[in-house]
């Protein structure tokens, strides 16, 4: 469906997003391509792409192909005229990087952000603050393992860091002021991320993930789903019989079962729940305890099929690392429980999901105030 251009309170502003998303859906387009995608007219059409080209984000390439008319130069985006800085903190090895305007993770510009500048909040916007900065960059994503506010940019409570309650997004835009700054939970950037990688596009699918705790992203009718209280998927809190002991703050029954399992068997630094990096592993899994993780994590996946009928379950890499067929078998048990059964399949993003879906939200969230950024 064509993006809404009606609205005169804010026309220009939409009519320029809708141009935009029709080169990054399509490429180069012509101008009669991109008028008729959008529902605009043609004057508008060529106002709205002077616009771009005089703020660097298109560029007029080669004559399009003949249509009876005059022939116009194919209108082509530049994805890195402007970037979103994206931080994922819950990977292996946290990082920096750049997405650019197609939601496309800039390989050159990924940074690993040091052990000293994870001792704090502070210390990690101290650091931020620190690097070389242009005006490229339009806005940050911040992807957490742990509970946030998205609303208010507010982490509220992160297990592999110990950071409770912490006004994230004041302190960044203190240290670097900034029109979008979203702070997110790691599995759900995971899933918007998932959600843009997807061959199908699949509008209603779950990212299953184990990083600072066992949790699921959702994605409903192609939009992050978070839930009334930014609870969405968050199955690790599933009681894994009726007689279980209330969860705390910090762990549900499910996943404190399973950090449990991954501990005794040494994959699990000391206290923290963070796994350790599976390239080190010498040896596969003993065969009770790949039993073991598959039972746990088949309750998981049970709950969200029969809670949300997801099209399909992404696994994320750190599952995979630990038990390789888990996709198969997980689907083939839930074949034999529904008669619906989700596809199950493992990241197609792998480390770079959490990053690719911080620089995506971020980007949703500029909408607004694109047009004054770009001027």
């Amino acid at each position: 469906m064509p993006n809404s251009t009606a609205d005169p309170r804010n026309a220009r502003d939409v009519n320029l997003v809708a141009v935009l998303d029709v080169l990054r859906t399509h490429g180069a387009s012509t101008r009669a391509f991109i008028a008729r995608a959008t529902q605009l007219s043609s004057p508008t059409t060529s106002d709205v792409v002077a616009d771009l080209v005089a703020a660097g984000v298109v560029r007029i390439g080669s004559p399009g192909p003949a249509t009876g008319g005059r022939r116009g130069g194919l209108v082509e985006l530049i994805p890195d005229s402007y970037v979103v800085a994206a931080i994922d903190l819950s990977a292996r090895r946290p990082f920096i990087g750049e997405v650019d305007l197609c939601g496309e993770v800039v390989d050159s510009s990924i940074v690993e952000i040091p052990g000293s500048a994870l001792t704090s909040p502070n210390a990690l916007v101290d650091w931020v603050s620190g690097l070389p900065r242009d005006g490229r960059v339009v806005g940050m994503g911040v992807s957490v393992p742990g509970v946030t506010d998205p609303e208010a940019g507010r982490l509220e409570w992160s297990p592999r860091y110990g950071w409770r309650d912490v006004d994230l997004r004041d302190l960044v835009r203190e240290a670097w002021p900034l029109d979008a700054v979203l702070i997110e939970n790691d599995l759900n950037l995971a899933a918007v991320g998932e959600h843009a990688a997807s061959e199908t596009n699949c509008d209603n699918m779950v990212m299953l993930g184990l990083r600072g705790g066992l949790g699921a992203g959702v994605i409903t009718g192609g939009k992050l789903y978070h839930g009334s209280h930014n609870s969405a998927g968050e199955v690790g809190y599933l009681a894994l019989d009726p007689r279980t002991v209330a969860s705390t703050r910090e762990f549900g029954p499910l996943e404190g079962a399973l950090f449990e399992q991954l501990r005794r068997a040494g994959l699990v630094d000391g206290q923290a729940p963070n796994l350790i990096d599976p390239s080190t592993r010498t040896k596969p899994l003993s065969p009770a305890l790949t039993r073991s993780v598959q039972d746990l994590l088949f309750q998981a996946a049970l709950a969200l099929s029969t809670a949300l009928d997801p099209a399909s379950i992404v696994l994320g890499e750190e599952l995979v690392a630990l038990v390789p067929d888990l996709p198969t078998s997980l689907h083939e048990r839930l074949s034999s429980f529904l008669p619906h059964p989700p596809s199950v399949v493992p990241s197609r993003l792998g480390e770079r999901a959490s990053l690719r879906g911080a620089g995506i939200a971020t980007l949703s969230a500029l909408t607004p105030s694109l047009r004054r950024l770009l001027s």
